[in-house]
């Protein structure tokens, strides 16, 4: 039983129900007339649940309604002038997202002789069908209250009657249907007609010859309804139509990616590249030194003496092996080779040309050393950039243009009178810069890597660019986020009436929240995975093709996608959020 007491509702200063004092009981059909405007719409609403802005009281079953609001909305089931199915559904999944009993929709599929239509789309069926739906997805919500806004306004006269005839056999002993309507089609099923006048009900007529000998109510068994199947169909028809989101998001992924890639491997990449021109893994140290004792703890480490002497304004220095010597780059040299045997020298481009002005005619030729003989295997360049280079290099190293110096590998130096060691012992360590530990003790005792340090200044460039690159993402995400959010809120309300009407249809907020929250995640997560693939196919080539390695560290990875994933999700949650805030009245209007 509905019991209104003094329902009072003013809206812009018009008083649209004015003290409405009326009992609606069980098993009963009331119909409601009256001109357009004068408040059938409002005092369905209020009877419904929908609107909860008035003054006065409303018991529904001897429970005040304005305290507890959710006890009405679960017995409430509603048909409106249009079906309000959802396009891009089937008859049988709109239906299912209400009630996942099927064989409750079973049974009302075959009493109201719609069973056949249950697998199509709303556009393939007719207006009768369509309203026929209506009336069994207002009954799966095991309605006490039947709630029904003009439902035959868009049907033609045959079809209108069909509907009447089916909303009369609904007529319970546990059911009150409501019925707004301009039209008569109704007057023969009704047990009252109420008059309402400008928000004041003028007229009650009673019909006392209306029997209820139809009465339809389901009695199959009951079943906990879960959605989760459903939903995910919903959420999937819509992922269709965010394509060019998809195509965003992937874009902006993968090149976040492959730039903290680029920028976490650049140093060592570049060392990887240089090792093949330049002694990358080569370092100096003092000689006698304490602090460096941890030398003797590596294993695989080069130690060299940088021998020296003169002799007749002629300066001879001691070459380490090939792999350890800036002169295995065939740049530093005029002409000629490195020497790899123990009579093979390199000497300077100013002493060659004192021994012969065809400089070129000199290699694979004799000179006598100190009473030795030795095969000059190559002639050392005279570019001053070069020359520069050698002396950054190697400390012991002393050129310049016009030096006259003679290169031979230490075993043979070190026959030689008169020898001078300089202060410096050069050290390789081919490990160097993939083993941190003993990385990090060079750079404890603040020993000097010479090529680590001409990177530097490339790594310098690239994170300064980084930086800047991180700036104006930030800015952009900032301005992004208020633009996205603002267009999330433009599209939800486009689709705000069927929010709307699916709380009417008693789809819970928090569903409609996980639903939505769930399309836009979807595609984003979809398009975040898409990305990494992509990257890692692209990667994994430019590694096995290049020898080049661009995956960044992994912890930055995981935190670039948790940082994404949290403003994704407020990105979506919150216009979300605000959306489901606005009363169903708000949304429908």
């Amino acid at each position: 039983m509905i019991k209104l007491l003094n329902i009072y509702k003013k809206y812009n200063n018009n008083i649209v129900l004015s003290n409405i004092n009326f009992t609606f009981d069980c098993n009963k059909i009331y119909i409601i007339k009256g001109p357009s405007g004068c408040g059938k719409t409002t005092l369905l609403n209020i009877l419904s649940g929908i609107d909860n802005d008035y003054d006065g009281c409303y018991y529904f079953n001897s429970v005040n309604v304005m305290e507890n609001l959710n006890y009405l909305k679960k017995s409430v089931g509603y048909v409106f002038q249009n079906s309000l199915l959802i396009s891009n559904l089937t008859v049988i999944d709109n239906l299912l997202l209400i009630s996942t009993n099927i064989d409750k929709i079973n049974y009302y599929s075959e009493l109201f002789k719609v069973k056949n239509i249950l697998h199509k789309y709303p556009n393939q069926i007719s207006g009768g069908e369509r309203q026929r739906i209506s009336i069994i997805r207002s009954l799966l919500v095991d309605s006490k209250l039947i709630i029904c806004d003009e439902p035959t306004s868009s049907l033609d006269r045959k079809t209108a009657k069909i509907i009447v005839k089916e909303l009369s056999r609904l007529k319970s002993k546990k059911r009150i249907i409501i019925i707004s309507t301009h039209d008569d089609i109704f007057d023969d099923i009704a047990d009252s007609v109420i008059y309402l006048d400008y928000g004041r009900v003028s007229n009650v007529k009673n019909n006392e010859t209306c029997n209820n000998n139809n009465e339809i109510v389901y009695n199959g068994k009951k079943i906990i309804d879960n959605f989760k199947d459903i939903d995910k169909k919903y959420v999937k028809k819509r992922i269709k139509k965010n394509t060019r989101t998809k195509i965003i998001i992937s874009s902006m992924m993968l090149f976040m990616l492959i730039f903290f890639g680029i920028k976490d491997n650049f140093k060592l990449e570049v060392l990887k590249m240089m090792s093949e021109e330049y002694p990358i893994n080569t370092f100096h140290i003092y000689e006698y030194r304490d602090e460096y004792d941890f030398i003797d703890s590596v294993d695989n480490l080069k130690v060299y003496n940088n021998y020296f002497y003169s002799n007749d304004e002629i300066d001879y220095y001691s070459l380490p092996d090939r792999e350890d010597s800036i002169f295995k780059n065939k740049d530093f040299l005029y002409a000629g080779k490195f020497p790899l045997k123990d009579n093979e020298i390199l000497i300077s481009y100013t002493y060659a040309q004192e021994i012969n002005d065809d400089v070129d005619a000199l290699i694979d030729k004799f000179i006598i050393i100190d009473e030795d003989r030795y095969v000059i295997s190559g002639i050392i360049s005279n570019d001053l950039r070069n020359i520069n280079l050698i002396n950054d290099s190697n400390h012991y190293y002393h050129l310049n243009s016009s030096s006259k110096a003679v290169f031979m590998l230490e075993n043979e130096i070190k026959k030689k009178v008169d020898i001078y060691d300089t202060d410096f012992l050069l050290v390789s360590y081919d490990n160097l810069y993939n083993d941190n530990n003993v990385l990090k003790k060079i750079k404890e005792k603040n020993i000097n890597l010479y090529w680590e340090s001409v990177v530097d200044n490339y790594q310098y460039t690239i994170d300064l660019i980084f930086n800047i690159v991180v700036i104006v993402i930030i800015c952009s995400s900032v301005i992004a986020f208020l633009f996205i959010n603002n267009e999330i809120l433009f599209k939800l309300e486009f689709r705000k009436k069927e929010i709307g009407y699916l709380q009417i249809f008693n789809v819970s907020k928090n569903r409609i929240k996980n639903i939505l929250i769930k399309e836009y995640l979807n595609v984003i997560i979809k398009s975040i995975i898409t990305s990494i693939i992509i990257f890692m196919i692209l990667s994994s080539s430019i590694l096995l093709i290049f020898n080049i390695n661009i995956i960044p560290n992994v912890f930055k990875i995981i935190g670039l996608l948790i940082f994404i994933l949290i403003y994704i999700y407020l990105l979506v949650t919150l216009p979300i959020n605000k959306m489901l805030k606005k009363d169903i009245i708000t949304l429908i209007r």
